[in-house]
């Protein structure tokens, strides 16, 4: 987690910050394999020099983007979207993604 400690400095809504640094812990946590950098200035996380998923932090939410998993996912993802609004993020469809690869 220490690897994005400068780039959580940089959010400035303290509700907002406490959301991904818990999603960033939780993947952290779950996924000790994954190596965990900052690229375009997002998190992501890697394996084997292999992008797996990466954060986009904006003013009023942050995304998620798993590149391979996007389309595959493309329905699920759909339907959580509407409870990820609603300020619950499942991280089960994380780990999805995730595993994906």
């Amino acid at each position: 987690m220490d690897d994005f400690n400068e780039y959580l400095l940089t959010i400035d809504n303290k509700e907002h910050l406490e959301k991904i640094a818990n999603v960033l812990k939780w993947i952290h946590k779950e996924f000790p394999q994954l190596k965990p950098r900052i690229a375009w200035n997002q998190p992501m996380y890697t394996d084997h020099g292999t992008f797996i998923i990466g954060f986009s932090v904006a003013k009023n939410h942050f995304s998620v983007s798993a590149e391979k998993a996007n389309e595959k996912f493309k329905n699920e993802i759909k339907k959580v979207a509407m409870r990820v609004v609603k300020n619950y993020l499942e991280f089960h469809l994380i780990a999805t993604l995730i595993m994906s690869y």
